[in-house]
């Protein structure tokens, strides 16, 4: 979940339930009680054996005959892909095509797939890859004799080359295997965690499959859920027959399985997921662009909650003895005492190193400073002393949540003032209103739930950050978001347009370059389209409105001669693609239209480019009018002609050199999403250099996106332009999320900077627009906006005592959403985290620098296991040499480490898999016999064999409808009574009961209770 303390929420929903006659048989004394009974039941952990041994007998169970008998009802195409993977998939869907007398549907299937295959095989480094390669052609001939009917269909055949090549060991070309599959099975029955409360049901989503199989992030694929994943779902609606599902927090993953993005069919997964069971979803309130996703892709039921309450940033420890000593010099500053100012900005020198502000002032200051041609050191005493007071300013005037919310429970009164202060002065003239709705908010969240559990209706409202949008207030409502066809909306490209005035004025740019751009869609939820209008007048184009409001065309600008068309490179994450898919149109028509900006010119000056700038613009069709524009004027123009002159040299047709040269929007392939960066990163066992995140990257990211070609396999024209790139933007819309809350920022900022790193040698200038408050709009290098978050944020202790009140929730959140990402940002952009980072978290979060009792705090009860996560975390930072810490360091930590670990279990995280290989490196840090402790419980929570996944290993393909089995018994559940028991020490941590993705099911005799309530 999303800033939402998850077991406090779930104790007040079952309370509420109970109070409203719902049968809720014999819950917990305590929300502690509760969460014991959680942590001992509720769990995933696929990757430890001795957490699953122990938890199997508390639990329900599926047997593999129950399973398979439910597998065999699912759609053939279903089965092949969840067995064998891609090719399994595409087999089964060539027999389909053809049977249905689709022979061009078949032989595009056919493209589509040995496109991907060749591109997941061209980035392997193995040694079976050239093997592969050889059965890749093999496989693709036998099936184009089969489309062209010149022999009999060899499916036959097709299935052994198959079979060959999931024999090759190489990640991505085969599926789960047969079922039940090893993810969360033990004993070979399939487990589904959870706590059963009369009719309700509370469990953890189960794993999404990258947990147990991390070489599946370094394929280029999506690929299906595991087994334990529709077998929980299975259970939940045909044995448990769940009345209906509620998914408890921002977000889950079944609306972002494979497959449709609209329209969903009965061969879909999030559609077999939802099948006819309704859904309720309570979701920040903040976050509706995914969340307009699951009500797409989930057929889910919005309903919105609070924020936590946002209040600006206060300074403390040093930085408020730095602003301390600002203020004294600036009172003395016209005073004659020149020995006292002197002192002071020499103390002010010494704090500013002291805090290791250097770089980060140099990087605010390094228009004027490079105006000046002076470095840093040379400022003078009143440059440093205003530039200082600046940045402190700056950082004050951020917002900052303070500990999190509650579903449904009612705000104290400081909290609801300090939220009002943040969105309003005193004397505004909605701030009463305001305070009213803020109020009845937490009330209304609980009654739009019961409203929705009883089949009533949950009313419609804006999302948004309260901040930026009250309207949003109150919250409890089924959240929608603005019509595509009005964006960007006119108030969008009046900032959009400034903020891109502002760029090219501030961000330098050598010609020969491109810029590229990150376009997410919660942001353009939020600000009807600000960057894409951004994106617009850096191309030189702006939008036309009919009198409705809707965008109806694009026309050029009118450049002065100092005005240069930019060549702009979108990125753009995969429910961009989903909700905005008509903005990437949008923005190929808008590259196409500055290059026949210069198209007559480009005639004139290179008459054996006519015929492929002729196909390059034939999709404007009638807003083709050519023009004269320098191509020292137009970059578009430039690169275009440059590209495609290579482009026909190696040999390339016009058709399609004209393509390839006008690729600008590149993203994920339709079904699938995320750039694979963050995923990958949080499993740091999983890779070794970060050039394979990079590579990861290029192929997830590189499918190009135009009018005619939405999702084509296009990573050499994505390296392509990638290897020109010199800025990079990043907007940011939120007073909520930043840059460290989230694992968004460096999957796709980061992944972004990482790959042109890979690709030239050096990162781009990255730069990030907070447009939270339109009326401050503030443009910041990457680096000096990521470290100010660090300092006002999570390095504050007041964003850590709020968080210390809500128990192990808070200890998640600075854990799992907090250093979690700071280590994502270290891997992708190295040169942003530098060692004092790591060494002041070491201090505020192990050491307990502010006397907060923190230390204490993350030790005690289930807190245990994220601490020892954060642990492993700065461990592995060391390990993988990011983090030069010194041997006493390192000592300190391995020690507290294993002491944790021994006491509590492994954390179940991605950085403390058993065969990890930070793990045995610790052996040096500690002494004999707490190795040998250590690694016992290393040793126990092994799976045999478990240096060979079950993906890998080759069984003979059977390309045929699975055989329905005899239905067996479901292994008893326990009874509602045993669920007090208090779990062993030895129980571990799941990774997937982050309080992210719990779900809640009534089932049972709910309809008997709601008839019986006073409605």
């Amino acid at each position: 979940a999303d800033n939402l303390d998850v077991p406090a929420t779930l104790w007040q929903i079952l309370n509420e339930l109970k109070n409203n006659g719902y049968n809720v048989e014999q819950l917990p004394g305590s929300q502690d009680a509760l969460l014991d009974a959680m942590q001992a039941r509720g769990v995933n952990l696929p990757n430890d054996v001795a957490a699953l041994t122990q938890m199997s007998p508390l639990i329900t169970r599926l047997s593999p005959q129950q399973y398979q008998s439910y597998f065999a009802t699912l759609p053939t195409v279903i089965q092949q892909e969840m067995v064998h993977g891609p090719f399994g998939l595409l087999h089964e869907q060539l027999q389909w095509a053809l049977n249905a007398g689709q022979p061009k549907l078949a032989q595009a299937k056919l493209d589509h797939t040995m496109e991907e295959m060749l591109h997941l095989l061209e980035g392997v480094d193995h040694k079976g890859r050239e093997r592969a390669l050889d059965l890749l052609g093999q496989l693709q001939t036998c099936y184009e004799q089969s489309i062209a009917a010149t022999s009999t269909p060899c499916w036959e055949q097709a299935g052994k080359i198959i079979t060959a090549l999931r024999k090759t060991g190489i990640e991505g070309l085969g599926g789960w295997g047969q079922p039940p599959g090893k993810v969360m099975v033990h004993g070979g029955e399939i487990l589904i965690p959870g706590l059963q409360f009369g009719n309700v049901f509370i469990s953890p989503q189960p794993p999404r499959g990258w947990e147990i199989n991390e070489e599946l992030l370094h394929a280029n694929l999506a690929f299906p859920p595991p087994h334990q994943y529709l077998a929980y779902y299975h259970y939940l609606r045909d044995v448990f027959k769940a009345d209906v599902i509620v998914h408890v927090g921002r977000h889950s993953t079944y609306e972002f399985l494979p497959r449709r993005s609209v329209g969903l069919a009965g061969d879909d997964y999030s559609r077999l997921i939802a099948a006819d069971v309704p859904g309720v979803y309570p979701y920040i309130v903040d976050g509706v662009g995914e969340g307009i996703q699951a009500k797409r892709r989930g057929l889910a039921v919005m309903v919105d909650h609070l924020t936590p309450p946002l209040q600006s940033t206060p300074l403390y420890d040093e930085l408020l003895q730095l602003r301390q000593l600002i203020e004294s010099f600036e009172s003395h500053h016209d005073s004659n005492n020149k020995a006292l100012t002197s002192k002071l900005v020499q103390q002010i020198r010494e704090k500013v190193d002291a805090l290791e502000l250097k770089e980060e002032l140099a990087e605010a200051m390094s228009a004027e400073l490079s105006v000046m041609g002076i470095g840093f050191d040379e400022v003078d005493d009143d440059m440093l002393v205003h530039e200082v007071g600046h940045y402190l300013t700056d950082l004050q005037e951020r917002f900052m949540p303070l500990g999190l919310h509650v579903f449904g429970r009612d705000w104290k009164a400081p909290a609801v003032d300090m939220m009002l202060d943040s969105m309003a002065p005193e004397d505004h003239r909605q701030r009463q209103s305001w305070q009213t709705l803020l109020q009845q908010s937490p009330g209304s969240e609980m009654q739009a739930l019961l409203n929705g559990l009883a089949g009533r209706f949950v009313s419609p409202g804006k999302g948004n950050d309260p901040i930026r949008s009250p309207e949003s207030l109150p919250t409890g409502r089924n959240f929608f978001a603005l019509d595509n066809s009005l964006i960007p909306s006119p108030v969008a490209w009046e900032l959009g347009q400034a903020m891109a005035q502002d760029a090219r004025a501030n961000n330098a740019q050598n010609p020969d370059k491109r810029e590229a751009q990150v376009l997410w869609a919660s942001d353009v939820v939020r600000d009807e389209g600000v960057m894409i209008a951004f994106a617009l007048d850096m191309l030189g184009l702006e939008p036309v409105w009919n009198s409705r409001g809707l965008v109806k065309g694009l026309k050029h600008q009118t450049l002065d001669k100092e005005r240069v068309r930019r060549d702009m490179v979108f990125t753009t994450s995969g429910l961009f693609r989903d909700l905005y898919g008509q903005q990437m149109v949008m923005l190929d028509r808008a590259v196409l239209l500055a290059l026949d900006a210069s198209a007559d010119r480009i005639v004139e000056e290179h008459p054996a480019l006519a015929q492929t700038l002729q196909h390059a613009l034939q999709p404007l069709g009638k807003l083709q009018q050519g023009g004269r524009e320098s191509l020292r004027q137009n970059q578009v123009a430039a690169h275009w002609v440059q590209d495609s002159r290579a482009l026909l040299a190696q040999g390339r047709t016009p058709e399609q050199a004209a393509l390839l040269s006008t690729l600008r929007v590149f993203g994920d392939a339709p079904g699938s999403y995320g750039a694979g960066v963050n995923r990958l990163v949080e499993r740091s066992g999983a890779w070794q250099q970060r050039e394979e995140l990079a590579d990861v990257y290029l192929r997830r990211l590189g499918h190009g996106f135009n009018q005619q070609h939405f999702g084509m396999a296009a990573q050499g024209a994505f390296r392509h332009v990638l290897a020109d790139v010199e800025n990079t933007y990043l907007g940011r819309s939120s007073n909520l999320y930043g840059l460290i809350d989230n694992n968004d920022a460096f999957d796709y900022l980061g992944g972004l900077s990482l790959a042109v790193e890979s690709l030239t040698g050096t990162a781009p200038h990255n730069f990030v627009i907070n447009h939270a408050d339109p009326e401050r709009v503030v443009t910041q290098p990457l680096g000096l906006a990521l470290r100010q978050e660090l300092r006002g944020r999570f390095l504050n202790p007041q964003w850590l005592s709020g968080l210390m009140e809500h128990g192990y929730a808070g200890a998640r959140t600075m854990g799992s959403e907090f250093l979690e990402y700071l280590w994502g940002w270290q891997v992708t952009n190295p040169s942003l985290v530098g060692d004092w980072a790591w060494q002041e978290v070491k201090e505020v979060y192990m050491d307990d620098r502010y006397g907060l009792g923190l230390d204490a705090f993350l030790e005690q009860g289930h807190n245990a296991h994220v601490k020892s996560n954060m642990l492993a975390i700065m461990l592995v930072a060391v390990h993988k040499k990011f983090w030069n810490a010194d041997s006493e360091t390192v000592r300190q930590l391995a020690q507290n480490f294993a002491q944790l670990v021994v006491a509590n279990g492994l954390p179940g995280s991605g950085h403390t898999v058993p065969d990890h290989p930070m793990l045995p490196w610790l052996e040096g840090f500690l002494d004999p016999a707490q190795w040998q402790q250590l690694k016992a419980v290393i040793d126990a929570a092994r799976a045999e064999g478990d240096s060979e996944p079950e993906i890998h290993r080759a069984t003979e393909i059977q390309l045929s409808t699975a055989t329905a089995q005899n239905n067996a018994e479901v292994a008893p559940q326990k009874t509602a009574s045993d669920n007090a028991i208090q779990p062993s020490d030895k129980v571990q941590l799941a990774y997937l009961v982050l309080g992210l993705l719990m779900v809640l099911v009534l089932a049972g005799g709910f309809r008997r209770a709601w008839q019986a309530r006073p409605y």
